[in-house]
């Protein structure tokens, strides 16, 4: 590995396991600014059920790559690994420390270690899987990658209809499985890596996913993607694709109960921390931990030492 190379600390985990935290204490401790590795939290308007830092701690550290764009539009990890290139390189060349914290590992993925190049996809291929994503539904499509790339379907949601039409068109077009392609991927590394994993035992894990949801309901949820739709736009947008909103959809348009509603939202975030926790299974970790007290100062030292390797200026007594 180039020692030459930016050193950044990612810090990874599931939903509600407490990457933030642990990032905004760490990046307090070290004069650090974080750049955000969250798909949801890019979308303008939606605060309250993508759990965005508050103004406070926004004033308090520094963050990149929140509110990027508006619900109707479109985000991807090749322009979040983009935009992220370009801020590291700057904060870098200031000696600032760069805390890479998020848990959508494609994203992080995608910063790190590239992104494949798929052969070009014919236009009557990508419109006709279109078609079928609108007519058939994300979940037909859903199988019919599991039966040609079961890994890729493991990591990708039903309703992730675009992940899943890409998924396919590259199978159709290459007669490989696009995460096979992923494993033969070489690429020059472009930072050096401490990466953090944030963790919890699951059921502590479950109980702090429904309570964040109780939370944010309380915090005027409904309410927010309430004045989402009044503002014009569409129950469709892929921002309000977002686990939390999309639930809440039927209540506000069919008159479906809320309790009914937050149950399945429930159930649906389990569900994606179980899929986080099995992307995170094939990668490595430098350390393992959980942003609790009696382990904080030990994960601080580990960061710290990292980063005064590189000689970057680091507050806290660990470099200066």
């Amino acid at each position: 590995m180039n020692d030459s190379l930016p050193r950044i600390v990612t810090i990874q985990g599931p939903t509600a396991a407490g990457k933030s935290e642990l990032a905004l204490r760490l990046a307090t401790e070290l004069g650090a600014h974080i750049v955000s590795a969250d798909s949801r939290q890019v979308y303008r308007l939606l605060d309250i059920g993508t759990a965005k830092p508050t103004a406070t701690e926004r004033e308090q550290v520094p963050h990149h790559l929140i509110d990027v764009i508006y619900p109707e539009q479109r985000y991807s990890a090749g322009r979040f690994a983009r935009e992220a290139m370009q801020i590291i390189t700057r904060l870098s060349s200031d000696g600032i420390p760069v805390l890479v914290a998020g848990g959508t590992g494609f994203y992080i993925r995608a910063l790190v270690d590239g992104l494949f190049r798929a052969p070009p996809v014919p236009v009557e291929m990508h419109e006709r899987l279109c078609t079928e994503l609108k007519t058939l539904g994300g979940s037909v499509l859903h199988e019919r990658l599991a039966s040609v790339d079961p890994t890729m379907a493991e990591r990708l949601p039903p309703q992730d209809g675009q992940r899943i039409v890409r998924a396919i068109e590259v199978f159709e077009t290459t007669g490989r499985p696009m995460s096979e392609l992923w494993r033969e991927q070489q690429s020059s590394p472009r930072y050096r890596c401490f990466n953090v994993m944030v963790n919890r035992p699951r059921q502590e894990l479950y109980e702090r996913i429904d309570s964040r949801y109780d939370a944010m309901l309380a915090a005027g949820l409904v309410d927010e993607l309430r004045e989402v739709l009044a503002a014009g736009y569409p129950p469709d947008a892929p921002g309000l694709h977002t686990v939390g909103y999309r639930e809440l959809l039927p209540h506000l348009l069919e008159g479906a109960s809320l309790s009914d509603c937050a149950a399945l939202t429930r159930q649906h975030t389990r569900n994606y921390a179980k899929r986080q926790l099995t992307w995170f299974r094939n990668r490595e970790f430098d350390l393992t931990t959980k942003p609790a007290s009696d382990n904080f100062s030990q994960t601080l030292d580990s960061v710290g030492r990292f980063l005064s390797e590189s000689g970057e200026c680091c507050r806290g007594g660990i470099r200066e």
